[in-house]
């Protein structure tokens, strides 16, 4: 997506962790130095500490001082740029002296916000900037007079959809557009999947050629890195890398692809492209015969490895792994099933889960992966880390575009990664020329329009199965695939087509977790003093089922020295509906943490490991219609052996890798309660508590 708009320096409101306050210096005002050596001076205070040195790059380290909050950081983008809130928390005004070159001045009012950014390179300082929500709507403001034909709702989650807004600014804004990229074969890359969008033909006429004089390149490689066996038995390896690298696999996949087709496409069109059907022939046969991608195990899951020689799947960076689903686009939601569990399972089992790149929410949204922890984990990531500049504001509108709207796959999915009932999006741009206006209502996606600007056949794959879609009012013909039932259409550019179905549609579509976002009690509570905000019951149905170091851990009852004790949670579905089904997420998954290298084993670590901890040994599930007449739909006593060891032993079992389900006869159900007994010790606490990381109630009425 290419938008011009005006650079924002934005950074959200971010999770409070009080540092060490010292005495206060009998001598001169108030001061603190924060981050990047720039020291404040406060003349009006003095329970202020006389020095506090804040070393912050992720805002993970913030300062008390006396009536001011001051919060800092160091964009990882941006080295020699500090930034810094200082918010008056008193009743009255706070004067701040800013001792630099150039010095100021700034008075913050009760109960506001003056941000300073001091940027080392250049010695410049600019302070007092509005808070973030006025920032943001001064932006906005902005952009909706000039993005009128494009807008998104969001209507549960409006912290994504000023995510969404923000991002937009920073894509297009002044900033200087990233570096050309060192790998041609990266950037051949950028550009087919450009082509593929827009199916421009004039622009791609001009990217030929240095396209052709690449392919031509690679041609040559891997000819003469063919290997033989047999007869008529060969297959092409990437010279001078180890082994056929997952990364390099995808790309060559994904450029030979494109050109195959941007060569037909320019035939066509009568652009003399110089190649020949023994050249589309001989690309053909480079997609035949590359290696499948290499794969590896990890916690008794498959999953990709970084390539055939390096068989272990946490040697590399976790989104280069992942490269076959994102930016090359080989693995799709209509994938072979094997081949899409598989991405999703080195998704899950990656370390530092949803950190480490932003790309990861895209690849996540590509492979709709669990919409709820996706929304979860990229609200807590941005509030915590993000400070948008080209790089993540890039991932920001991919994904959240994503969550909405697929058309990699060579046809429109509506939705495939949204879970709350209510969105809306006008002229989100899909691959082919098209230009999608889409809304969801209580579930159901309505009737919906295509613009097409390119005047190509456009594929559409029902969002009603089983009902017939319509086109302008004409009945279309439906393929029926194993994805799903796909239908495909002529265009004439710049014509508009609402799709819809032929029959009425539901007035609802509830979710298949009932759970969700549910009201949760329970017996107890244990919160960490360092970590508040990621301990709770509520943290039960919040939709992120893997609990991370970060952000989100789960729900532990109260420390206890004796197992045998009793503990409680129960969920309040807020209306009896049918149920047939329990899930009780551990935390972790059940899965070890595993160090950065990938040197130890997966199941014993000298590491604190807290998959597993705190599961019930002894529990049953009660379900109820009224909250006081409980039926036992579940019961387990000494359930889940650990991996090795005595009984006793903390270790997890060995084959834990998602939820313990518990089935039962459908019926209706407003209330869940899981009644523990006898509890598990956990290693992160050295106590026996009950623990879990999500509970999931399966509807029965919802496929």
């Amino acid at each position: 997506m290419k938008l011009r708009c005006f650079a924002v320096a934005f950074l959200f409101a971010l999770p409070l962790c009080a540092g060490d306050v010292k005495p206060p210096s009998e001598s001169g005002p108030a001061a603190v130095t924060i981050a990047g050596g720039l020291t404040l001076r406060f003349p009006s205070l003095k329970d202020v500490s006389p020095r506090q040195t804040l070393d912050v790059y992720h805002a993970e380290v913030r300062a008390f001082v006396g009536a001011v909050e001051i919060r800092s950081m160091t964009p990882r983008g941006n080295p020699s740029l500090s930034i810094s809130d200082i918010i008056n928390k008193g009743a009255a005004p706070v004067a701040v002296e800013i001792e630099s070159v150039p010095q100021q001045s700034v008075t913050v009012a009760p109960g506001q916000m003056a941000r300073v950014l001091f940027d080392v390179s250049t010695k410049k300082i600019v302070a007092a900037l509005p808070e973030a929500d006025k920032l943001i709507a001064d932006h906005r403001q902005w952009w909706d007079a000039h993005w009128r034909k494009s807008f998104l709702r969001l209507d549960a989650e409006p912290l994504l959809e000023r995510m969404w807004s923000v991002s937009m600014y920073v894509i297009g804004s002044s900033q200087s557009p990233s570096k050309p990229s060192a790998d041609p074969l990266e950037a051949a890359i950028r550009t087919i999947n450009r082509w593929i969008q827009t199916r421009d033909l004039e622009w791609i006429k001009k990217q030929y050629p240095p396209l052709r004089d690449l392919a031509d390149k690679w041609d040559e490689r891997l000819e003469k890195n063919k290997e033989t066996w047999g007869d008529n038995n060969y297959r092409y390896v990437v010279a001078g890398e180890p082994f056929n690298p997952i990364s390099a696999l995808a790309a060559l996949r994904r450029f030979y692809q494109g050109m195959i087709e941007v060569t037909c496409d320019l035939d066509i069109a009568g652009f003399a492209t110089g190649r020949t059907g023994v050249h589309l022939a001989r690309w053909e046969d480079f997609l035949a015969r590359l290696s499948e991608y290499p794969m590896s195990h990890a916690y008794g899951r498959k999953v990709f490895a970084w390539s055939e020689d390096t068989l272990h799947p946490f040697l590399r960076a976790q989104a280069s792994v992942l490269f076959p689903v994102f930016p090359a686009e080989q693995i799709t939601l209509s994938s072979d099933p094997r081949l899409l569990a598989t991405a999703r399972n080195t998704l899950a089992v990656k370390p530092q889960y949803y950190v480490e790149s932003p790309e990861i929410f895209v690849i996540a949204a590509r492979l709709a992966h669990h919409p709820p922890e996706i929304v979860e984990r990229f609200n807590h990531h941005f509030r915590a880390t993000f400070l948008p500049d080209l790089a993540t504001a890039e991932a920001v509108v991919e994904a959240i575009h994503g969550m909405l709207l697929h058309s990699h796959e060579g046809f429109l999915r509506l939705f495939p990664c949204w879970h709350h009932p209510n969105a809306a999006f006008a002229a989100l741009p899909a691959a082919g020329g098209f230009l999608v206006s889409a809304e969801k209502r209580n579930g159901v996606c309505q009737s919906f329009t295509v613009r097409s600007e390119k005047g190509r056949p456009c594929g559409v794959l029902n969002p009603w199965p089983g009902r017939t879609l319509t086109v302008n009012g004409i009945e279309l013909e439906v393929e029926n695939r194993r994805f799903g039932q796909l239908c495909l259409f002529p265009t004439e550019p710049g014509k508009l087509y609402t799709i819809a179905a032929k029959e009425p549609l539901p007035a609802s579509l509830p979710l298949r977790n009932a759970a969700l976002y549910k009201p949760v009690t329970a017996s107890s509570n244990h919160q960490p003093a360092t970590e508040k905000d990621n301990w709770n019951a509520s943290k039960l149905t919040d939709g992120a089922r893997i609990n991370t170091r970060a952000g989100h851990r789960g729900w532990s009852s109260a420390l206890l020295d004796n197992p045998e004790a009793a503990e409680w949670v129960q969920i309040d579905l807020n209306g009896v509906m049918p149920v047939n089904a329990v899930n009780l997420w551990p935390l972790d998954h059940g899965d070890a943490w595993q160090h950065t290298d990938g040197s130890e084993p997966f199941v014993r670590s000298d590491e604190i490991d807290q998959s597993y901890d705190g599961f019930p040994v002894d529990f049953r599930i009660l379900v109820s219609t009224d909250g006081k007449k409980w039926d036992e739909v579940a019961k387990r006593q000494n359930f889940r052996k650990p991996a090795a060891g005595p009984e006793t032993s903390d270790l997890k079992p060995a084959d834990v890798t998602g939820p313990e389900q518990f089935k039962f006869g459908a019926r209706p159900v407003r209330y869940v309660k899981l009644e523990v007994t006898k509890l598990r010790r956990t290693r992160a606490f050295a106590k026996h508590a009950a623990c879990l990381a999500e509970i999931e109630v399966l509807r029965s009425d919802v496929p």
